[in-house]
């Protein structure tokens, strides 16, 4: 900050030159001045007589200052809103300050939800920030699921809001692979900014025991295949003959 982007204290707008009857005051010290005012909060009075400089002199000098510091650093710490955050749902032009877009939309356990077959799935979703708050709706296939419930929150700026929406779905409604999507949007985002998780429901083993050749005869050789279907995926098989426990 101290020489806006290597241009020095002339560029950046605080550096006078003495006069005949008096010595400006430096530079660095109308940065001091300034600087301690707004970290302080402190009287002009008081500033004034900590740096031994008239009331005057500080009263003029901190908004002086306080200007050169926003002309040297508007461009690269005031973030350029986009088009679509000046641009509201009817296509007008509205002030940045009117709307803000929703943070990217968070689903709990992304981007796999796991749970056990025959359970319900509750899916809870968050869009954070947003001015007015977020819109969400949950889509599957294409096509908007109903029966969410949604909560907001209003942040301690009291204009900002925070949106969270948990959708339920019964056993009978689910498969496994499937992509759910949480959208959010407001006036600042009408397109929405989405979130998306895979479904992963596992079950136990389903066992099937084939014996070969049929029909199993007295005295002859046997051949025992076994195969399983299951989520996770089975890694181990193992035999156990009934009689022994081995």
């Amino acid at each position: 900050m101290a020489y806006c982007k290597d241009g020095g204290w002339d560029k950046m707008g605080i550096s006078y030159q003495d006069s005949n009857y008096r010595r400006s005051i430096p530079a660095e010290e109308r940065l001091s001045i300034c600087l301690r005012f707004l970290a302080t909060g402190d009287s002009y009075r008081t500033i004034a007589g900590s740096f031994r400089a008239g009331i005057s002199t500080v009263s003029m000098l901190i908004p002086d200052v306080v200007a050169a510091i926003w002309d040297c650093l508007v461009e690269e710490f005031m973030a350029v809103p986009g088009a679509e955050e000046w641009r509201s749902s009817d296509g007008g032009i509205v002030s940045n300050s009117a709307f803000v877009p929703p943070d990217d939309p968070v689903i709990a356990g992304f981007p796999v939800v796991s749970l056990r077959a025959g359970d319900h799935l509750n899916l809870t979703c968050h869009a954070d920030n947003a001015k007015p708050a977020a819109s969400i709706i949950w889509i599957r296939n294409g096509q908007v699921l109903s029966g969410a419930m949604y909560s907001k929150t209003l942040l301690r700026d009291g204009k900002r809001e925070s949106t969270v929406s948990t959708l339920y779905l019964s056993p009978s409604n689910i498969e496994s692979g499937q992509h759910i999507t949480c959208r959010a949007s407001n006036k600042a985002a009408p397109n929405g900014k989405d979130a998306t998780v895979t479904i992963d429901i596992q079950h136990l083993p389903i066992v099937n025991l084939t014996v070969e050749p049929q029909p199993v005869l007295e005295g002859n050789l046997v051949r025992f295949h076994c195969g399983a279907k299951a989520n996770p995926p089975v890694i181990y098989y193992r035999y156990i003959h009934l009689c022994t426990g081995e």
